[in-house]
């Protein structure tokens, strides 16, 4: 085998490989061709425009009266009336205490009353007539008197053994089961008054200070895709020691869908500013780069930009842009850095 026979065809290749470029040799390169021109370009100048300082603040629909119901005497629960979800009327029967014990008693008081009354009456029969002391008829009345007291008092703890509802709402937790034993003061049903809903948000220290009962705020609904208008109605007087935030509590119109438990946010003006700004179109979005193309001597020349809030239709500029810059309101994606701009006729 003759070795030097793949070297003397790499060889002959390239040989021919070089006559090739020197029969064709590349082309030289001429002048860029020039850039198109931007036309009907609108152009807005970057201004300092008055707008408020509006903050949002996160928080949830409350119901303003949410009693828990509970009981006033102890006994056995007896009977559930009303379950979670339930509508309740105001007076209506929620729940029963094993009253037996308490009957009983009643039922030997109301005799022994009676009976006090009776000796009273012949007690004052016999001091008219001389015949019993003053003090006699005095001990009979005390007597009387503790009778009747207790008989008052057992019928009173009889009624507190039929619970009912304080307000017209609905059921929002049910605490007790039957058999379960209530004590005065342990909550049976925790109730809510749907027809007078409020706005419940914590608001920082630094903001709280200009807040006032009466002011008004927008709140948006996010399940309900729409925004009402809020009253401030109650404002605590101390912070939060953990948050430094103050609770506030915003009554909310009567509005068809509108339940406890939803999210919403607050948008409170909290001042007014005058932010430079451009029209939003004008800012293009690259990414974690935020740009626009400004109008140089006629030219485009990109600007990297940070922008702040957008508030109709015209975005604050933080840094980037100097007052009185113009800029394309509306720059198209094929836009390049020095190319002619032709601006619309105003």
């Amino acid at each position: 085998m003759n070795r030097r026979a793949p070297a003397a065809a790499a060889a002959l290749a390239a040989a021919l490989s070089l006559a090739a470029c020197e029969e064709h040799p590349p082309p030289v390169p001429g002048p860029a061709r020039a850039l198109e021109p931007v036309r009907g370009a609108a152009v807005a100048a970057a201004a300092r425009t008055p707008l408020p300082i509006e903050e949002e603040f996160v928080g949830t629909v409350a119901a303003r009266f949410r009693p828990v119901v509970s009981a006033k005497v102890s006994g056995a629960v007896q009977a559930v009336h009303a379950d979670v979800g339930d509508a309740v009327a105001k007076g209506q029967l929620l729940v029963e205490l094993d009253a037996q014990e308490l009957g009983a008693r009643l039922r030997r008081a109301i005799p022994e009353r009676d009976l006090a009354a009776t000796e009273l009456e012949r007690m004052r029969g016999l001091v008219a007539q001389q015949a019993a002391a003053q003090t006699q008829l005095d001990a009979a009345e005390a007597r009387h008197r503790s009778a009747v007291a207790g008989v008052e008092e057992l019928e009173t703890m009889l009624s507190y053994a039929r619970i009912e509802s304080p307000i017209d709402g609905i059921v929002r937790e049910r605490l007790v089961d039957v058999g379960d034993l209530a004590s005065p003061g342990r909550g049976l049903l925790r109730l809510e008054d749907l027809s007078t809903l409020r706005f419940e948000t914590a608001i920082p220290e630094s903001l709280s200070g200009g807040a006032r009962v009466g002011d008004t705020a927008t709140v948006a609904i996010a399940s309900l895709g729409e925004s009402l208008e809020a009253t401030l109605s109650e404002l605590t007087p101390s912070a939060d020691p953990l948050t430094r935030t103050f609770m506030m509590k915003y009554d909310l119109p009567a509005t068809e869908g509108l339940r406890p438990g939803q999210f919403g946010r607050l948008t409170l003006h909290v001042g007014e500013a005058s932010p430079l700004v451009v029209p939003q179109g004008a800012v293009l979005r690259r990414g974690q780069l935020e740009t626009v193309w400004a109008v140089e001597d006629g030219r485009a020349r990109m600007r990297l930009v940070t922008t702040g809030k957008v508030r109709g239709g015209m975005v604050e500029i933080l840094s980037g842009l100097s007052e009185g810059e113009r800029v394309i309101a509306a720059p198209p994606s094929s836009i390049r850095d020095g190319q002619p701009v032709a601006e619309a006729a105003s």
